[in-house]
């Protein structure tokens, strides 16, 4: 019988597959108790979406009803609408012909039916727009729902910085006037791009100012994340050395979805004892797999982003890509151009810039880059 690999890549089960985040969980529980809103960002793959459901798992053992919803795909306030709609009628309860004609009587901007969900198989609301003009009384109706409940609400909006891409002007008002008086409900407003997220909630001349406390997500301490590997592996049968341990959070930078993605192929792979060899013979695997990929990126770009990048990944991340020893060191000529280069890629978001340093966001990427170079 097939062992089910205990490192997950994708979604939330349960619990039993999710490491730490303790003191987040606890911090998120007491905001939600207390309907007060949080911004939480970090940097990409570090798991900010298993963490919120992590959180409404433990929520909805305490009767509080849980919502969520990504804004990525989004971008109008009638997406917006439609998402929400979708999100908050669908964890009903009574999914049925006579609530779906009592929602038929509140909504004006959207027409409900009864569909099938191809992802779960399960009956669900679906909406069609049919009045754009009637969009905000649609939201309003949502919140006034909520507002007059009995029940306590945690409202999950992840990448919510894509609001501002909306056409419409001044949603963030049109939203703060709503959240401010909803004593019932605590929002998250989750994204991962932090400077957009605090130009939002940061910025005093902008209506959410001052409406959240801040969380940023670092990567899991590397002690609690190897424990939490080793168990792993142990309950299975099989043991991993420290060394083994070490590489992979190292050469993953304890990012989440990295660390997951290498030790689930470690799993797949390998059988009994997990030395260093193993773990890097299954990197390089790893990073093989993705050589098309790569390939077909770096057509996409000229020289001397594809230089910069090099440069980046054999440095492990650089705090001062114009100095004159990293620029020297990598024969990547005037300081401007390789300031422009920087600014191009940190906006397509194949480097990061984060707390004062660079990286290249693809470690899988980082550790090819460097394979080329002999590194």
């Amino acid at each position: 019988m097939k062992q089910e690999n205990p490192f997950l890549i994708t979604g939330y089960q349960s619990p039993e597959f999710f490491c730490d985040r303790k003191k987040e969980i606890e911090l998120l529980k007491s905001y939600a108790q207390d309907s007060m809103h949080t911004a939480l960002f970090s940097s990409r793959r570090l798991g900010k979406t298993a963490l919120i459901y992590h959180l409404m798992y433990h929520l909805r053992k305490e009767k509080i009803k849980c919502m969520y919803f990504d804004l990525m795909p989004t971008t109008s306030i009638e997406d917006f609408a439609y998402h929400f709609a979708k999100s908050f009628f669908n964890q009903r309860a009574s999914i049925s012909q006579k609530y779906l004609h009592k929602i038929n009587q509140m909504l004006k901007a959207f027409v409900p039916s009864l569909a099938v969900d191809p992802a779960t198989g399960q009956l669900s609301f679906e909406f069609k727009l049919n009045k754009a003009e009637e969009i905000y009384n649609d939201i309003e109706v949502i919140f006034d729902i909520i507002k007059k409940s009995k029940e306590k609400y945690l409202i999950a909006l992840d990448e919510f910085q894509q609001i501002l891409n909306y056409p419409a002007q001044n949603f963030e008002g049109f939203l703060r006037t709503h959240i401010q008086f909803m004593k019932n409900a605590s929002f998250i407003f989750s994204g991962s791009k932090k400077h957009l997220l605090l130009s939002i909630f940061g910025d005093y001349s902008k209506p959410l100012w001052q409406s959240c406390a801040f969380i940023e997500l670092k990567p899991i301490d590397k002690i609690i994340y190897s424990d939490f590997i080793q168990n792993k592996f142990k309950i299975f049968g099989r043991t991993i050395e420290n060394p083994a341990l070490d590489f992979i959070y190292d050469s993953t930078r304890g990012i989440t979805y990295f660390v997951q993605l290498f030790c689930n192929f470690l799993f797949k792979e390998t059988n009994g004892k997990i030395n260093l060899e193993t773990s890097k013979k299954t990197l390089d695997k790893i990073v093989t797999e993705r050589e098309s990929y790569f390939i077909n990126l770096l057509e996409l770009l000229t020289q001397k982003q594809i230089d910069v990048l090099t440069a980046i990944s054999i440095e492990n991340g650089i705090d001062k890509p114009l100095g004159n020893k990293f620029i020297s060191k990598h024969k990547l000529g005037a300081a401007s151009t390789v300031k422009s280069v920087l600014d191009v890629l940190v906006n397509k978001e194949i480097i990061n810039h984060d707390n004062g340093k660079y990286h290249v966001a693809d470690v899988l990427l980082s550790v090819w880059l460097k394979g080329r170079k002999g590194y």
